[in-house]
């Protein structure tokens, strides 16, 4: 029989972390009649596939996204193969997360396959909070109560030079394409208890702590003690923090782990937000 031929396009940093090459070649060997082609890409481009695959073209046979919220755009154009028919003894859903499978549903069908689930989380360097006066008398991390007790923080843990230029932020969040939603809901669901208007399935950005939320970033910005490179860098909040320009990152609990193998995790904590 001819050889078929599947190629799997993702991002580079999915391939470590996710083993994918390794996942490739085992496929492989389990079957001989098919070769399996990976591609690393910088940057997801949704609009450039878009497009070609609207025209009847690709260069991907499984595409490994970010979020599930990049299926619906696909789907409208029908340009998508669901999963329905895989989901068959060991793979049955009752074996998935439902989460997982609940986020990638549309109109019925499940169209992606989650691999893992993040927790966003407000992570600090403890050892600079407690030179700011915000540790208890054995050093650990006081959590701030409110969000205007967390503005405080961000303010005495941010420092500017002689000429008022920021040069160490206080508070940083994932405010980029990839993770707006999650950042957004994230903040939502402490201050409130719920992420939804009172019909139960709209995202709330009309109440009273949906305005406070985004008015705290803003003011944060405004004032110099948090900064927006997240909105062109997704990476930048993690990136801040490995190199001290930033000594709290609202994100996924994954850069806990990524930040304190540089830092060291006894300089780190996370605050219950």
């Amino acid at each position: 029989a001819a050889q078929r031929n599947l190629r799997i396009t993702a991002e580079g940093w999915y391939y470590p972390k996710y083993k994918i090459q390794e996942a490739a070649e085992r496929f492989m060997k389990n079957h001989p009649d098919v070769k399996v082609t990976c591609d690393k890409i910088e940057m997801m481009d949704i609009a450039a596939y878009m497009l070609r695959w609207s025209r009847g073209k690709t260069d991907v046979d499984l595409l490994i996204s970010r979020t599930p919220a990049e299926l619906a755009a696909f789907v409208a154009k029908d340009l998508l193969v669901d999963f329905e028919d895989i989901f068959t003894g060991e793979f049955s859903k009752d074996n998935w997360v439902s989460g997982f499978l609940d986020a990638c549903t549309i109109k019925g069908k499940i169209y992606g396959l989650g691999t893992d689930c993040a927790v966003f989380t407000l992570i600090a360097r403890e050892d600079w909070m407690k030179e700011a006066g915000l540790a208890d008398s054995e050093g650990k991390a006081i959590a701030p109560k409110n969000l205007d007790e967390l503005y405080d923080y961000t303010r005495k843990l941010t420092r500017k030079d002689g000429t008022g230029k920021t040069v160490r932020y206080g508070l940083e969040a994932r405010w980029h394409e990839v993770t707006v939603l999650q950042t957004y809901i994230s903040g939502i669901q402490p201050l409130r208890g719920n992420i939804f208007e009172p019909d139960g399935t709209t995202v709330d950005f009309s109440s009273k702590e949906a305005h406070e939320w985004l008015d705290f970033w803003y003011k944060g910005v405004k004032d110099g003690y948090m900064s927006n490179a997240c909105v062109v860098d997704h990476n930048a909040p993690r990136s801040h923090m490995k190199s001290g320009i930033t000594s709290m990152i609202w994100v996924d609990q994954a850069r806990f782990n990524e930040c304190g193998k540089v830092l060291g995790f006894d300089k780190l904590t996370i605050l219950p937000v």
